[in-house]
């Protein structure tokens, strides 16, 4: 008779978003199982770009400088439309602790997550290949061949990260709607001596688009588009010659492709998973969606989809959110992926333009990075730190509507501000984050007795109906430095970035989810209201 193996959550698929699941439930101390059917590691770079909110959310588990010490840092990126004269885009205008695009190898990305599951306890069971899944009332039962051995699970959620040919897509007959492009790419890693690696270099033209990634080493990320050669039969075994042969034709000036370690290309296509949740599974990352990879943002995609659903996992295996609080996961992350693909389905139609369109395409091009906030719009995009879940139906019924048009609200991203805690200079709002997940701020001016009497009341209501999930702290925008009364953790917003970039008032009450969005935002301090609206956010 074969055991059965019971866990909260079962993780189908060990590659970059399996990973950071699985890190963010042993963060959060959810007992987990997380299986791959390979071996060893794909040695190949594969997705190479990390982007700014990528990193916030990295930073959120404590892993972003492990990337940062690892990876390359674009602060900016030189695009020359045909022959032109080369315009920038500017990351570093980004308002976030990392504006750049970090490159590393995919490889390397999921060599740090492993590593730093495995230092806090957490680990992957490799040659685990899932056979079938079976949902049940209650449970998933998951069956896996582990070297000729069967092995059964039974989990209370699956999270299917097993990519764009997804096992669980199939077992459970989930249609991935969308279509082929009809274009192919080809990747290549290179030695290219006569390109600066201080740029992200770009060069599009009728004849297609090559795009340069420079690495930590001096190399480069090769990206091309070669529209000349769409026509022909596809070629499985790429060699140097060939990505010379394209960049000759893409770049404006004789460009040499030095020692090249791997070449790669594929077709494209846009498909997603109409809904994300299927009972008690998830579809996560490639698994749920995919694109083209202009822009760099699928692997990004798919690490903060992660975020999203293990959080809330936490919340209900914990019993503080009801089961159907899952839900909101689909209504959040679905429309990201939905703009994410409309977008990079409108660049690749905007290179392949001819002709007058081409031209047209030149000059609006070229128009848009002349103006710095049309840069920073689409740096913004880029990085992902544009999207928020304002519009969900549940965020917008917990918007305070007295609040001002410039106050965060439900479903916001939250900037990473700097703070005064006790005598630590600068304490980060992430850093907090890391420390506490859930959080609750309460910002008063100076000593008001009738205020701090309000702070303590909430924070003792929090306790009783929410033990041990959500920290209150108590933000000082001036006045003593002893509260009476008060027992709370006190911060001062010092550098008035509460005040400034979060739009807080003396007597207003921010609530803080640990993916680093806005839960809601009250214009009062008022204990039963916030219940409430915690108990609406949850149910």
């Amino acid at each position: 008779m074969v055991e059965r193996v019971k866990t909260d959550v079962m993780i189908i698929g060990a590659g970059p978003t399996g990973l950071i699941a699985a890190n963010a439930l042993n963060k959060s101390g959810i007992d987990y199982i997380c299986i791959e059917k390979r071996k060893d590691r794909s040695p190949f770079s594969k997705a190479i770009g990390i982007h700014a909110r990528t990193l916030e959310v990295f930073d959120v588990l404590g892993i972003a400088e492990k990337f940062v010490g690892a990876g390359y840092p674009g602060h900016r990126a030189k695009i020359t439309f045909d022959s032109g004269k080369a315009s920038l885009l500017k990351f570093y205008q980004l308002e976030s602790r990392f504006p750049y695009l970090l490159t590393i190898p995919q490889n390397e990305t999921e060599d740090i997550l492993e590593e730093h599951l495995r230092e806090g306890g957490g680990k992957v069971d490799k040659e685990h290949e899932l056979v079938s899944l079976v949902q049940e009332r209650d449970h998933v039962l998951v069956t896996v061949n582990h070297n000729g051995a069967c092995l059964e699970y039974e989990a209370k959620y699956v999270l299917a990260c097993d990519g764009v040919h997804s096992k669980v897509r199939e077992l459970l007959d989930v249609d991935f709607k969308g279509e082929k492009e009809g274009k192919t790419f080809f990747l290549a890693d290179s030695h290219i001596a006569d390109l600066d690696p201080a740029y992200i270099t770009v060069y599009i033209s009728k004849k297609g688009a090559a795009v340069f990634f420079p690495y930590r080493d001096g190399t480069f990320r090769v990206l091309c588009l070669d529209l000349t050669i769409q026509h022909l039969p596809h070629k499985d075994n790429l060699t140097e010659a060939d990505v010379q042969e394209s960049v000759a034709r893409l770049v404006p000036f004789p460009l040499k492709i030095g020692k090249t370690t791997w070449v790669s290309n594929f077709g494209t296509s846009h498909r997603q998973v109409e809904n994300y949740r299927h009972d008690r599974v998830f579809f996560v990352g490639d698994a749920a969606h995919i694109h083209n990879p202009l822009g760099g943002q699928g692997m990004n995609l798919g690490l903060q989809d992660a975020v999203n659903v293990t959080w809330k996992l936490s919340a209900v295996l914990k019993g503080y959110a009801s089961d159907r609080y899952l839900d909101t996961y689909q209504e959040e992350r679905w429309p990201v992926a939905e703009n994410i693909i409309q977008q990079t389905s409108r660049t690749l139609r905007m290179i392949s333009m001819k002709g007058a369109q081409a031209q047209l395409r030149n000059w609006i091009g070229r128009s848009a990075l002349s103006s710095d906030a049309l840069q920073k719009k689409m740096a913004e995009s880029l990085s992902h730190v544009k999207y928020n879940y304002r519009d969900t139906e549940k965020n917008k019924k917990l918007v305070d509507s007295r609040r001002s048009s410039k106050s965060l609200q439900a479903g916001d991203r939250v900037p990473d501000i700097k703070m005064l805690l006790n005598d630590a200079p600068d304490i980060r709002l992430y850093e907090l984050l890391k420390r506490y997940g859930f959080l609750c701020f309460m910002y008063i001016d100076a000593e008001d007795k009738e205020m701090v009497k309000s702070t303590q009341t909430l924070a003792k209501k929090l306790e009783a109906e929410f033990e041990g999930l959500i920290t209150p702290f108590l933000i000082v925008k001036g006045g003593n430095s002893y509260i009476m009364e008060n027992k709370l953790p006190l911060m001062y917003d010092v550098y008035r970035e509460m005040e400034s970039r979060i739009g807080m008032e003396v007597g207003s009450t921010l609530f803080i989810r640990p993916d680093t969005h806005v839960a809601f935002h009250m214009k009062s301090i008022e204990a039963e209201k916030a219940v409430n609206l915690l108990h609406m956010l949850f149910k």
